[in-house]
């Protein structure tokens, strides 16, 4: 609908408008005194023709000073945008062989396999027994009168639903998911097409754009920008596009998101997404029977003759009741021990299987853990998982140095003590002692209790970790902190340093741990007034790891992440703890936090609480809380023990890894998993650096679980920017398998000695197959939050229906202003040059 208006801009102002009848009067008084005047000397008609000419003039001239504007109105309809998203997360390339009847029956006529005008009501009236639990009539009365008749046509119809199952259990989810786009003549595409603009997207843990030639072929191999390890539900929401408006949102998916742990973002998400949702249910509601290895909790590093134990956690959905074997399996060269077999029957969707593990001989020690494919069984892919771990010559030697018998030293000792692997030299030097014995219970003195000083090292080289508690100033000389210096920065060591509510290292003076403390601006952290109200063990903060701090492996309470996570959340919290900033080049294992807060990357590293920062060969760990012995509540040593022994047995690593007397070299971590970069540092002596300033290096990675690779990954190693000791490099894309990575020197004279490590790419894991179940209520939530509707396979060919009229009307309004038209020039001139013309050819001035 168009309309027109003529509007005078310039009377919107009344003294304007007012101003302008004065004028106009005056003028037309003028013209009319001017008009009598020439009557004496031209005839009438020549009068009144140039009387018209001048009242048209100023006429035109006041009307264009009234700034006349046309102004046209009408609306425009405005295509909007369909997204069209389909999920490619590997739970999506499931193939449900747990289908319902009900679902059945929805699948093969949302495909066509089945069902058209004329047997739409009774496939309705089937689903609708079906979903409602009741045996349908297949053989409706008036189709066949005769019993046996009857009979034969339910059978047949009952062979034609087995055959579809059989056809339709092979087919993927993702598979189903294209036949529902581009099945039909025409497809669902071509008819949103005709709506509004569509936009198509594969999305998991990212989002990549796609066309309907791509369609199939990237359904199959979806991009790597999509990360199908793991399934985001929010990406299609926030999709990029044209600036038209977005009409609707449409997602194939199952439902399973395994980004958000609260599921409240997404529902968010979906009701500010700015158009209607309408998620597709792709996949079935019931569980399917499936075995899955969720996680092996398993040590990276074991002593000679230890006995290391891999706890399995198994998801045996559908098979309570039902015995298999899981078998533990040594792979690689050099290991001679037979498979090892457990028989399982589980009770519930989980089972525990323990395999003890043997550590007769030194070296790295790879296994995978397997479950044969069942009867029945959803899928295969999830039955087995690898780990490995490193079996050394050693026992992880500790001295631990403390002011008095706090709490913490006692607890720290008792369970060092009773590891085996474990040696721990106390001294202690504020103690009781009553002259009944020949000396105190632990030694007084830090030269009792440490070798002599040699010209070689430090009287601490024999340790592998130096734990070192609230000290007074005073008790340790200043020679005793230059060795600890040189135990670090030469000799490879781990230094501790435990916070102390007395001393350490608010006690001490300014500047005399700076070399050696991790953080800066230490302050004190500890519970509040409204604390008090609540059990001991709510009270005050709780440590939160860091990816970083996750990554290292000595916070793991558990194999399974998650669960760890979980348990870290729910240890007893502490009343009293010193946080500081991180220093630059230093890494952040665990933060402060209370109840609710979620620390971005700023906060962790300005509240950091356990971080490990590197010095030269070493490095100096600093612990902010005197209290890990509330770990051990109702639970004893379970994780108080694990959180200490994993940090000694990391310092023994750390101190035996591949070195000379010049550097120091190995992987940031033994193990990670396919789709991780691999980083490698080489750690040199200052003085070494100083002789070849022009050095250069890099790493030569060959396989060395197969025969005839194809040849070495070779990595340059470049400068840390803050670490001028460290060099380091990241290799990415390395696929699963044993690695042996070499260093390589240039420029550095010649080198005889050849240091390796090596590397374990372990087969990602994801949680995207921990649970194959359609989330219908998670799509249902998404859906209602946004105005849209849930949609059942065969009702998606409903949707373009139901966006009819969806698409955006826009009101155009376009103003022409005529008081500054040429033609308005024009006309003015034309009148004026008449009237001249016409005075000058009668004689007038």
């Amino acid at each position: 609908m168009s309309t027109r208006e003529l509007v005078l801009e310039g009377t919107r102002d009344y003294l304007w408008t007012a101003a302008f009848a004065v004028a106009a009067l005056v003028a037309a008084v003028c013209l009319t005194l001017l008009f009598q005047y020439e009557r004496r000397l031209i005839s009438r008609r020549l009068g009144v023709g140039l009387l018209a000419l001048r009242l048209a003039a100023v006429g035109v001239l006041l009307l264009a000073l009234l700034e006349p504007q046309l102004r046209t109105s009408y609306e425009r309809r405005q295509a909007g945008r369909i997204v069209v998203a389909v999920d490619v997360s590997q739970s999506m390339e499931t193939a449900d062989k747990a289908l319902s009847d009900a679902e059945l029956l929805r699948l093969a006529r949302a495909l066509g396999m089945i069902g058209n005008a004329a047997t739409d009501a009774q496939l309705d009236a089937w689903l609708e027994a079906l979903e409602d639990n009741r045996a349908p009539g297949w053989v409706a009365p008036d189709e066949a009168q005769d019993p046996e008749k009857s009979a034969a046509l339910a059978e047949a119809r009952l062979q034609s639903l087995r055959d579809l199952r059989r056809e339709l259990t092979t087919l993927p989810r993702t598979e189903i998911a294209r036949r529902l786009l581009t099945g039909g003549r025409p497809n669902l595409l071509d008819r949103l097409a005709a709506i509004g603009d569509v936009e198509q997207f594969l999305f998991a843990a990212g989002i990549s754009e796609t066309t309907v030639d791509d369609l199939a072929t990237q359904i199959e191999a979806p991009p790597a920008a999509a990360g199908v390890e793991s399934s985001d539900l929010a990406q299609p929401l926030s999709s990029g596009g044209s600036d038209a408006p977005l009409t609707a949102v449409v997602i194939l998916s199952d439902g399973r998101d395994t980004v958000h742990k609260d599921v409240t973002e997404l529902v968010t998400a979906a009701q500010n997404a700015g158009a209607p949702v309408f998620p597709v249910l792709i996949g079935s509601e019931h569980r399917p029977r499936d075995i899955a290895v969720v996680a092996i909790d398993a040590p990276a590093t074991v002593f000679l003759n230890d006995h290391p134990v891999a706890q399995v956690s198994l998801r045996t959905t559908g098979f309570a009741g039902q015995s298999f074997d899981v078998t533990l399996t040594p792979e690689g060269s050099g290991i001679d021990a037979q498979p090892i077999t457990q028989s399982v029957t589980p009770q519930a969707e989980t089972a525990e299987v323990r395999f003890d593990l043997p550590a007769e001989s030194v070296g790295r020690r790879r296994y995978a853990v397997s479950v044969a494919p069942q009867a029945g069984e959803t899928r295969d892919d999830n039955n087995s998982r690898t780990f490995a771990f490193q079996v050394v010559n050693d026992r992880a030697r500790v001295l631990l140095v403390d002011s008095d018998a706090r709490w913490e030293f006692r607890y720290l000792v008792a369970a060092l003590q009773r590891d085996k692997r474990v040696q721990v030299d106390p001294v202690l030097f504020r103690q009781p002692y009553l002259g009944l014995l020949p000396d105190t219970f632990f030694p007084r003195k830090l030269s009792s209790a440490t070798e002599p000083e040699t010209d070689s090292g430090t009287p601490f080289e024999q340790y592998d970790a130096l734990l070192i508690g609230d000290l007074e100033p005073q008790q340790l000389s200043p020679n005793d902190w230059e060795n600890l210096q040189r135990y670090v920065r030469e000799a490879g060591g781990t230094l501790v340093l435990m916070a102390g509510k007395r001393f350490m290292p608010l006690g001490y003076p300014a500047g005399a741990l700076a070399g050696l403390l991790p953080i800066e601006q230490p302050e004190v952290v500890g519970s509040t007034p409204a604390d008090a109200l609540l059990p001991p063990q709510d009270r005050g903060f709780r440590l939160q790891p860091t990816p970083d701090g996750e990554t290292a492996g000595i916070l793991a309470l558990d194999g399974d992440q998650e669960q760890s996570r979980r348990i870290w959340s729910q240890l007893p919290g502490h009343e009293w703890g010193l946080r500081g900033r991180a220093k630059a080049g230093s890494t952040v294992w665990a933060t402060a936090v209370r109840a609710g807060e979620r620390p971005d990357l700023q906060a962790e590293r300005s509240a950091a609480l356990i971080v490990e920062q590197h010095l030269g060969a070493g490095r100096v760990v600093w612990i902010g809380i005197d209290s890990t012995w509330r770990w051990r509540a109702h639970i004893g040593d379970l994780y108080h023990h694990k959180f200490w022994g994993q940090l000694v047995r990391s310092a023994a690593e750390f101190k035996a890894a591949a070195h000379n007397d010049i550097v120091q070299f190995g992987p940031d971590r033994p193990q990670i998993d396919a789709g991780d970069s691999a980083l490698f540092r080489a750690r040199w002596s200052e003085l070494f650096l100083k002789q070849h300033p022009e050095l250069k290096a890099r790493v030569e990675l060959t396989r060395v679980d197969v025969a005839n690779q194809d040849g070495a990954v070779v990595a340059l190693l470049t400068p840390h920017k803050e670490r001028s000791h460290d060099f380091e490099t990241r290799v990415p894309g390395l696929g699963p398998g044993e690695y042996r990575a070499r260093l390589v020197v240039d420029n550095a004279g010649e080198q005889s000695d050849d240091i390796a490590a090596e590397l374990i790419v372990r087969a990602k894991s994801t949680p995207e197959l921990a649970d194959l179940t359609a989330n219908r209520a998670l799509l249902q939530r998404m859906a209602e939050a946004s105005g849209g509707a849930l949609l059942l396979p065969d009702q998606l060919d409903k949707l373009p229906e139901q966006l009819q009229g969806k698409n955006s009307t826009e009101q155009i309004r376009q103003s022409l202003p005529l008081w500054n038209h040429w033609s308005v020039l024009l006309l003015f001139c034309a009148l004026v040059g008449t009237e001249w013309l016409l005075r000058k050819l009668n004689g007038l001035p």
